[in-house]
């Protein structure tokens, strides 16, 4: 599944269904992974490490709008490195 549907999906559930909502940051999480860049790519770890962040808010504390808008904006600027980095991995 492709990032931004994952994070769209994230969005729409994280006031609702904090399981739900875990499980595609999760896959998100896999996705980038996944990528086929180097694992010290620092683009990649940054995705991991902003997504690992999100993850782990979500699980252990009890969110808010507030939480949620900084969940999006920290997606958002993901989502860009993440497509960066995805099309480096297609030029090499």
């Amino acid at each position: 599944m492709e990032a931004n549907v994952l994070v769209q999906r994230f969005l729409s559930h994280a006031g609702r269904d904090s399981e739900r909502a875990l499980s595609h940051l999760i896959l998100l999480r896999d996705a980038i992974a996944a990528a086929g860049a180097a694992p010290l790519d620092p683009r990649r770890r940054r995705c991991l490490h902003a997504v690992d962040d999100i993850i782990e808010t979500y699980r252990f504390y009890r969110t808010g709008e507030r939480e949620l808008a900084e969940a999006s904006r920290a997606l958002r600027h993901t989502l860009a490195l993440y497509a960066e980095l995805k099309r480096s991995e297609t030029t090499h």
